[in-house]
């Protein structure tokens, strides 16, 4: 049997009764109305019945596989959708670490001048306002990229 191509956005239920009359046992179907004469008929009867419930268990299996098919398909679709859309918002709401460090020259002057007067450190103000000028026009230039 040639395998169908999947159609996107289709799909098909099976109702519960089409399963039961799938899978039924012969009692249940609807006899048909043969003669029956001989011991050959008999069995030839009985052959085309049990080839009928073969044929049947095989569709109904058959089914239930392309169904499982489908359904791992499905699955897997919408696993790759999920984890794209993870990642897509852990890179929007997640910035790397900054490798490079703000103000780094004011920040090693300022603790150079604090290692050098450890008695008085108010002789360090100067590279204190340095740093914090730095500090601030890095912070004004952040927000004002984050806002356009």
């Amino acid at each position: 049997m040639e395998e169908e191509e999947e159609v996107q956005g289709f799909s098909l239920r099976v109702s519960e009764n089409l399963l039961r009359k799938l899978t039924s046992a012969p009692e249940e179907v609807k006899e048909s109305r043969v003669a029956v004469e001989t011991d050959r008929d008999r069995q030839l009867v009985e052959a085309v019945r049990e080839e009928e419930r073969n044929k049947r268990r095989q569709l109904v299996e058959r089914f239930r596989e392309r169904q499982q098919r489908k359904a791992r398909q499905r699955e897997e679709r919408e696993t790759a959708l999920v984890q794209a859309l993870v990642q897509d918002l852990q890179r929007s709401n997640f910035r790397p670490k900054m490798k490079t460090v703000l103000c780094e020259s004011e920040r090693k002057a300022c603790m150079e001048c604090y290692r050098e007067n450890p008695s008085d450190p108010l002789r360090c103000a100067e590279a204190v306002k340095a740093l914090s000028s730095c500090a601030r026009k890095v912070q004004l230039e952040r927000v004002s990229t984050e806002t356009q």
